[in-house]
């Protein structure tokens, strides 16, 4: 391998560059990874390490938040030297509002590996309330449209191809024939968090204590830690970030009224657009003193809850593979209740996991989960398994692609 290569990854969201960095950097790359401007705190990189390490290898961009692009190019255009930095790399990857930053200076792009709003949204349209935001949205919109279109490959997960959002704009942008699509991808650094590992990092978790304590009297923890999305997007009609929360919800009501005495728990979190809405509906199904809110969270602190889980849950209406929440579920070996579109995928050929999708079936789940326990965390050992080995084909796809490329 031509391990000289100097590498640089822009943007990321959900932590998802920091853990392709690490991957590619312990095949012996010299990799970068650029923040922009507008991360949110907690897809920090210290966020998903229990180390320092990142520092060496982690930057600032001057740039990212799309909302005032006009005036942040001037600021780059006055800025020689970061210019000059990023035109010597050999090998780019990009995702999020990155994309368009580049495409303005002709930086060409190898690898688009998008998340979601950056393949939807972005190259298209960006709302705002604000009337001074559209020249600067519509001017950053082309320009992520350029960039999407110049670059040479588009890597994701087969999502990318099977979810109606997404697959109608790799068709509007002319991108399938540069898909290179995987059943996982370097999402998360499994070397960390697996559930062999992981106790050797509570101490340097801020809430193990605390995940201990709200557990420990307890038969039952369902984990739900997916963004709170699902009764204002419905209104705005943006289907594809519903995450169906008050479904789990409902099906947990349903359990905890038949199972009281085993004093179960949901552990959820303060994240999302809903989550009063959540909170409304805890009260009215009068669970409210089985369910434990807790404050938006670093995924190293996710992890180390997930140690004490009887069970996590998904998402339960577009039927993706992938996502953040399936994927720290799977690593932790948490037994997974999640829907995938039978339509779309072979579910024999994915990991094993729990299918659901009306609430009737997510109580079902519940159940199997209390009443077979030992069953269902064999379901997990192997969903275990079936990541460790997509994960290496992923990492090894992506490396043969470096190398590829000229």
């Amino acid at each position: 391998m031509k391990k000289n290569k100097k590498i640089a990854l822009f943007g990321n969201s959900n932590n998802n560059f920091f853990s392709l960095a690490r991957y590619l950097r312990d095949r012996g790359y010299n990799v970068d990874l650029f923040l922009c401007n507008n991360e949110l705190p907690h897809f920090h990189p210290s966020c998903d390490s229990y180390s320092l390490d990142f520092i060496h290898y982690t930057f600032l961009l001057p740039f990212g938040n799309l909302y005032w692009f006009l005036e942040e190019i001037e600021g780059i255009k006055k800025n020689e030297e970061i210019l000059k930095r990023i035109r010597k790399y050999d090998v780019i990857f990009a995702n999020g509002p990155s994309v368009a930053y580049l495409s303005y200076f002709d930086i060409p792009i190898d690898f688009f590996v998008p998340y979601g709003m950056d393949l939807v949204s972005y190259p298209f349209y960006v709302q705002s309330a604000n009337p001074n935001h559209r020249k600067h949205l519509d001017t950053f919109s082309f320009h992520q449209n350029k960039g999407i279109k110049e670059s040479k490959k588009l890597l994701s997960t087969e999502d990318v191809l099977n979810v109606a959002a997404y697959e109608q704009s790799i068709m509007e942008l002319g991108l399938t024939s540069k898909v290179i699509a995987f059943k996982t991808f370097p999402y998360i650094y499994m070397d960390i968090y697996q559930r062999a590992v992981i106790p050797k990092f509570f101490n340097s978790s801020y809430w193990a204590e605390d995940f201990y304590s709200l557990t420990k009297d307890t038969q039952f923890v369902v984990f739900h830690h997916a963004r709170h999305s699902w009764k204002s997007v419905r209104e705005e009609g943006r289907l594809v970030a519903d995450k169906c929360n008050d479904r789990v919800l409902q099906a947990f009501a349903a359990f905890v009224k038949d199972n009281k005495k085993y004093k179960p728990k949901l552990l959820t979190f303060e994240y999302g657009s809903d989550i009063n809405a959540s909170k409304q509906m805890v009260e009215e199904l009068g669970i409210q003193n089985y369910v434990q809110w807790l404050p938006i969270m670093n995924r190293k602190d996710i992890m180390v809850g997930l140690y004490y889980a009887s069970c996590a849950t998904g998402q339960f209406h577009i039927g993706c593979i992938g996502g953040g929440v399936q994927s720290e579920a799977l690593v932790a070996s948490v037994p997974l209740i999640h829907y995938v579109n039978p339509l779309k995928y072979n579910l024999k050929e994915i990991y094993p996991f729990v299918q659901a999708k009306e609430i009737e079936e997510i109580q079902r789940g519940f159940e199997s989960c209390f009443k077979n326990p030992k069953k269902n965390q064999d379901k997990a050992n192997e969903a275990l398994k079936w990541m460790q080995k997509e994960m290496s084909f992923a990492v090894n796809t992506i490396c043969e692609l470096i190398e590829d490329s000229s």
